[in-house]
């Protein structure tokens, strides 16, 4: 034990001083902001960087060569986020942000028109009961219904459907808001996991699933409309051999009884509603941000880098390779964040730095 103590010992010494060290090197950091701030240059110096890099490469050896490259890296990333720490947003967006959240001190509305679509319409008045007290729910045919009736003021609110585990979803879904410019204020999750309902006590379960293992039946495919109309379809049609692929909910509204749980095609059966509006509003308890952009792949480890520095949760991220543009991704990101912090802003003068793109989609509370 008495070796492994004077090995700590040792590792303790050199700890002493690489903090040392390292609270110099920020401190050389925090005045190199200030010239750049002055001298109106940019925080990232990618050219700067490389060079650093390679010297770390010849100087570490083979051995040493992966972990010395994460490490300087990483201190990059906190140099950086040091820097911008002394540099005062100025972005125009950055300034919408703070005056919204100044002039938005009042409490969610209890009360609104929410635009929906009619094959969602069951889950979304759940949706709707969970954000607001009370609502008027206008169903629409499309989502391009939907972003027209907030757009042009016929509704305050629009309500979307983003399905968990199908990536294509909130890259359409998030697509959109970016294209028409809306805001997400609130979020939602709702479990909607299907089950396989018949009429009470009219067959046996395991004659039922007897009944449909057979290769030689023949099997109707009938389509509703939404899984409430599949429910209420089967609750007023005569015979046994009819089922409804419904939830455990509309099944029981239209007395159907659950034979077969969870027979939906994916492990996750679970929904995200998002309550979007034509204009920015942050209410209080605002707790997560979302965002599009463009970004070059390489600037991608930066950004992780910057979000790791800050300590900021990611709850969702999803990137495409862009056709006709290979050396870029979109990406799309939930983080958890308040705007209410100083961080947030900072946040978004970085983002609007280095990317090529950048979409601000909102920031609020999900209620779960």
């Amino acid at each position: 034990m008495k070796l492994i103590d004077d090995y700590r010992q040792q590792i303790d010494t050199v700890d002493t001083e690489l903090l040392k060290l390292f609270i110099e090197r920020m401190e050389i950091s925090r005045k190199i902001g200030a010239y750049k701030k002055e001298h109106g240059i940019a925080v990232l110096d990618s050219i700067r960087e490389k060079e650093i890099l390679t010297k770390v490469d010849e100087k570490a050896g083979k051995d040493m060569r992966p972990y010395s490259q994460v490490l300087f890296s990483t201190l990059f990333d906190l140099s950086r986020t040091y820097q911008e720490s002394a540099l005062p947003p100025e972005s125009t967006l950055c300034k919408i942000i703070t005056d919204t959240l100044v002039d938005n001190d009042q409490n969610f509305p209890q009360y609104a028109t929410i635009a929906c679509q009619e094959s969602e319409s069951q889950y979304a008045n759940i949706a709707c009961d969970r954000i607001f007290t009370e609502h008027s729910i206008q169903s629409v045919a499309g989502l391009d219904k939907i972003i027209s009736s907030v757009s042009k003021g016929l509704c305050r609110y629009g309500l979307l459907q983003v399905i968990n585990g199908y990536p294509d979803s909130i890259a359409r879904i998030y697509g959109l808001l970016s294209r028409f410019d809306l805001k997400i204020v609130r979020s939602t999750r709702l479990n909607i996991g299907l089950s396989l309902a018949v009429k009470l006590s009219t067959i046996k379960y395991e004659d039922f699933i007897d009944y449909f293992k057979q290769p030689s039946k023949d099997i109707t495919n009938t389509a509703a409309s939404n899984t409430d109309d599949a429910a209420k379809i089967i609750s007023e049609t005569n015979g046994e051999d009819v089922a409804a692929i419904t939830s455990n909910s509309f099944g029981n509204n239209h007395w159907l009884e659950c034979i077969e749980s969870s027979v939906q095609d994916k492990d996750t059966p679970y929904a995200r509603f998002i309550c979007f509006s034509k204009n920015l509003e942050i209410y209080p308890g605002a707790n997560r941000s979302s965002f599009m952009l463009i970004v070059p792949q390489r600037a991608m480890y930066h950004i992780l880098g910057r979000l790791h520095a800050s300590g900021i949760n990611i709850i969702n991220l999803e990137c495409h390779s862009m056709l006709y543009r290979e050396t870029l991704n979109r990406c799309y990101f939930d983080l958890e964040i308040s705007p209410y912090s100083n961080d947030f802003i900072r946040l978004i003068s970085y983002l609007e730095n280095i990317c090529d793109e950048f979409h601000y989609l909102g920031s609020y509370l999900e209620i779960t």
